[in-house]
């Protein structure tokens, strides 16, 4: 990972509070300016941890000033006790940092139903204060993973009026339980410009619609997952001040960084071994492209095929085919090579079509021939490991 730029406005910290595991930092913090501005989306798993439904609560009545977040313990299925755990250490970090409770927001990833161990929490907040940096995203990037192999972060910068500069920099989580239905498992994404709250739900809205809702690793959507867009005033610009052109630049880079981090959490899904694109045109509506991509993505016998290696396209057939779409024209495609035309006989060359299965990224594309809309979003094969590392993740 490139080195991420800082955000000015922004200062964060990250520590070792043995929360679950020794020698790794898990506990961090993200210090908001009082200018900035948050946008967050939350999982809508009814499952959804003690920490997402405090943070949604005080997100929507106060201005944040604080992000918390810890790895190791999800703080999910804990109950009343979970809720007075967050809310427990959200008050002791008020304090320390002079802010109100509702500016501070808790998140929290890893074990789901173990009692939160606050009092480490709560202890390493002077440490994490005393080393608030604006360059810490790295340091932040490590300790909020959990099964994932290495951090995820990106940073752009673009130039406006002859030389002055806006930054965007983002980190994000997640190797397994991915199917977000809004974000992904925690991501966190930070720019300098100053952008109004509705201009800022409106980016946040759409990025994530193009970027982590169109990934799945294993079509579990976790109780956890949370996706926050912050804007600070830090470079001195405002985004309703630029002109279309740095506008639209702006949102192109922007969209970059979602795409980008989405992807990461794919192509570091736990155990995977291929970044698979799954492609469907021709739907009668996007709901239905959505619907036959998802099925395909999110098969076993699919994700096992492609780890092996094998183009067995009968699988991808079947898996699109139980989603009672009409398949009377359907085309069917691996790596741009037809394998399946509803019309004529199969002729594609198999030695061919097998070597193109050895590279690590593949495509699935399915042309339905039955109306204008798509779809198309990433996912991974199902591998031997993945087992080993959910049968493990306790230990």
């Amino acid at each position: 990972m490139k080195k991420l730029l800082s955000i000015k406005g922004i200062k964060l910290a990250a520590c070792e509070s043995g929360i679950r595991y020794p020698n790794k930092k898990d506990l961090a913090i993200i210090e908001l300016s009082p200018e900035s501005h948050i946008s967050a989306a939350f999982t809508q798993n009814t499952a959804c941890a003690a920490p997402v439904e405090i943070a949604r609560s005080h997100h929507s009545n106060a201005s944040t000033r604080l992000l918390i977040i810890n790895s190791g313990n999800a703080n999910a299925g804990t109950g009343r006790q979970g809720m007075e755990d967050a809310i427990s250490y959200c008050k002791k970090a008020s304090e320390l940092f002079a802010f109100k409770v509702e500016q501070v927001l808790p998140f929290s990833t890893g074990v789901i139903g173990e009692i939160l161990p606050v009092e480490r929490i709560s202890s390493s907040f002077k440490q994490l204060k005393d080393s608030l940096h604006e360059d810490n995203w790295q340091n932040v990037a490590e300790a909020i993973m959990t099964t994932d192999t290495k951090p995820k972060g990106i940073s752009k910068e673009m130039t406006i009026n002859g030389g002055e500069s806006i930054t965007i920099t983002g980190i994000a989580k997640g190797a397994g339980m991915i199917q977000p239905n809004m974000a992904t498992m925690l991501a966190f994404i930070a720019t300098d410009i100053s952008v109004n709250k509705d201009d800022l739900n409106k980016l946040l809205k759409t990025n994530i619609n193009e970027s982590f809702n169109r990934i799945t690793v294993d079509g579990e959507t976790s109780t956890n997952d949370a996706c926050v867009l912050i804007s600070t005033s830090g470079s001195g610009h405002k985004f309703s001040d630029l002109n279309k052109q740095d506008k639209e630049n702006f949102c192109y880079l922007l969209r970059e960084i979602f795409v980008y981090l989405a992807q990461s959490i794919v192509r570091d899904g736990e155990g995977a071994t291929k970044f698979i694109t799954v492609e469907v045109q021709g739907a009668q509506s996007k709901e239905q492209a959505d619907t036959v991509a998802y099925s395909i993505a999110n098969s076993p016998l699919v994700k096992t095929a492609f780890f092996a290696q094998d183009p067995n396209w009968g699988r991808i057939l079947s898996a699109a085919g139980k989603t009672q779409c009409d398949m009377g024209s359907l085309k069917m495609y691996i790596c741009d090579i037809c394998v399946y035309d509803s019309s004529t006989s199969n002729t594609y060359n198999e030695s061919t079509l097998q070597e193109l299965m050895l590279k690590t990224d593949v495509t699935i594309r399915l042309d339905l021939g039955c109306g204008k809309d798509g779809t198309r979003i990433w996912t991974t094969d199902l591998s031997y490991d993945y087992i080993k590392i959910n049968a493990e993740y306790r230990n």
